[in-house]
């Protein structure tokens, strides 16, 4: 009979194997949470699994991602987006991740293939941005 690896060093070896998503540690990570009964942990694992349903607040700061705002244009492409004001700029420059941590590895996946991460905005964000550098002003009249 063969002597099968203790969970706890399964997960340590794991996580030392990059081919093996983040994902599927957690889940053996909440067995091992479940099996001792760390509540607090297992908590944190689902809504690692499951994503942040809450509010923005809730989600911890390591899933906050700063980058460029840009738009497309069709005849020029993707071109960055000027604010007058830096507060604004400041603010959509960072994107909180509240997605489940397979979708985060799905898009960083996709990320090493088109050697880009596009984390596009909420409808209702577009439109603020929008309004903002007076886009809307300028396609309505």
């Amino acid at each position: 009979m063969t002597k099968q690896t203790p969970l706890i060093l399964q997960i340590q070896e794991d996580c030392l194997n990059s081919s093996i998503q983040v994902a599927q540690i957690l889940l053996k990570a909440k067995v091992a949470a479940t099996k001792l009964e760390l509540q607090e942990f297992l908590e944190w694992i689902n809504v690692e699994l499951n994503g942040y349903a809450g509010s923005a607040n809730e989600i911890p700061p390591y899933r906050e991602i700063t980058g460029s705002p840009k738009a497309f244009n069709p005849h020029h492409g993707w071109q960055s987006i000027i604010f007058e004001n830096s507060d604004i700029a400041k603010i959509v420059s960072i994107a909180t991740i509240n997605q489940p941590i397979s979708t985060m590895e799905d898009m960083v996946s996709n990320m090493k293939e088109v050697r880009k991460f596009i984390f596009p905005y909420a409808q209702e964000i577009k439109e603020k941005i929008a309004k903002s550098i007076g886009y809307i002003n300028r396609c309505s009249s």
